[in-house]
């Protein structure tokens, strides 16, 4: 919705071009920040994954000596 928002500030609607150049530059910092919380959140998700991987083979392992 934010980045909504912003694209409306690109629109006549806002007749100052700094702030419409401001306004750039907070869209950006938006869809950049949702860009690294997603990635976090999967990032997150395969790590566990992996972990429990690795403690799963680290079990059998020390099961079959």
């Amino acid at each position: 919705m934010m980045v909504l928002y912003c694209m409306i500030c690109f629109s006549p609607f806002v007749p100052d071009p700094i702030a419409r150049y401001k306004m750039g530059f907070f869209c950006c910092f938006i869809v950049t920040l949702h860009l690294v919380v997603n990635l976090g959140i999967i990032g997150s998700g395969s790590f566990r994954q992996l972990l429990f991987k690795y403690r799963l083979w680290r079990a059998r392992k020390a099961l079959s000596i």
